[in-house]
């Protein structure tokens, strides 16, 4: 399944403009009226329209009204957009952000207490890239570009921003969001990659508010965390768990996994041992195992045949070597005997003469 492209519905009242000099301005800082302001997507007029009566209402700019009938194309910017162009900005200026805890939910049905495995703390990025895609390659190979050129069976995610560290790999990914709902399909393709991920809702306000954003996790919840997914949930005392001031309904559903979820992973896993199996890379290893083998299996029948070779002739040099004396050792025996029979010859001649 290809990764949807963000849409973005277009808004008639926005809180950015630029002004007469070009610059992008927020509302709180702009004069009421038809100052020189102009829309940052369509370069159109318009106007800022401040609230000092109702101070609960917000302040907005607004197109100046023009003769539609004459062809006018309708204005496509959105505020939304506009906010996740301005923090994708920030983040790769500040290149820090601010994640909550990292929390075990126990399983869906079972009323225990939550465990807190890691606390709130910054992730500081080496460097940080916008909008590059993660893909794989057909041997189960992950890799990433900005925009490569590739099947689309093979793309797994699109992160808003990714943070890199010193040695060139991704350790977390952000997602610039309205809400923090993600799909079954999404969980799968996050625990594929096995990179952290946070998904963070940009607020309404200026550069500054939006900046301030990141260094709180009020706006900020988990997708995929590496240390959550491969933890088992333990039940534990109350005491264990102070610190969680309330629980999380919504982390928790982030964090669940659904038989769907659950069996499409499977499916994945299975799909890409095949893919791997069916690899370039897995024949060519094989193949270089198969070679090794032979090759040890060939050395060790020579080095076999020597061994036996060399223990046939030091064989015969130790009989070669003590042949000569077992035969001295049987001659003297033959002496031996001769003379005995020779003494006891004569004995019993002496012993007949006497008589």
């Amino acid at each position: 399944m290809p990764i949807q492209k963000k849409t973005y519905e277009p808004d008639k009242e926005t809180d950015r403009a630029k002004n007469i000099k070009g610059e992008i301005i927020y509302i709180d800082d702009a004069e009421s009226g038809r100052k020189g302001y102009s829309c940052i997507g369509c370069d159109k007029p318009m106007q800022a329209n401040i609230q000092r009566k109702n101070p609960t209402h917000q302040s907005y700019f607004s197109h100046i009204p023009v003769d539609v009938s004459k062809g006018e194309k309708k204005c496509t910017y959105s505020n939304r957009e506009q906010r996740e162009i301005i923090a994708s900005d920030i983040l790769q200026r500040i290149k820090r952000i601010k994640v909550p805890d990292v929390v075990k939910y126990p399983p869906k049905g079972i009323d225990k207490n939550p465990v807190k495995l890691k606390h709130s703390q910054f992730i500081d990025a080496f460097k940080v890239r916008s909008e590059l895609t993660f893909y794989e390659d057909e041997e189960g190979n992950i890799h990433y570009g900005k925009n490569p050129e590739i099947n689309d069976r093979y793309l797994l995610l699109r992160p808003d921003v990714t943070f890199f560290n010193h040695n060139g790999d991704p350790i977390l990914f952000i997602e610039l969001v309205v809400t923090h709902k993600i799909s079954d399909e999404k969980k799968i393709k996050l625990r594929r990659l096995g990179i952290n991920t946070i998904s963070i809702i940009v607020p309404r306000g200026s550069d500054q508010e939006i900046e301030e954003n990141f260094r709180s996790v009020k706006n900020v919840k988990w997708e995929y965390n590496e240390v959550e997914a491969s933890t088992t949930y333990l039940s534990v005392s109350n005491r264990a768990t102070e610190g969680i001031l309330e629980f999380d309904k919504q982390q928790r559903g982030i964090f669940g996994e659904t038989t769907l979820c659950r069996k499409s992973r499977i499916n994945n896993t299975i799909r890409t041992i095949k893919k791997c199996l069916g690899g370039k890379s897995y024949h060519r290893t094989e193949q270089d195992f198969r070679r090794e083998i032979f090759r040890i299996k060939e050395a060790t029948e020579r080095e076999e045949k020597k061994l036996a070779e060399l223990e046939s002739e030091y064989q015969k040099e130790i009989r070669a070597e003590y042949a000569g004396g077992n035969l001295d050792i049987e001659n003297q025996g033959r002496e031996v005997d001769s003379k005995e029979e020779s003494l006891q010859l004569g004995l019993a001649t002496k012993n007949w003469t006497n008589s």
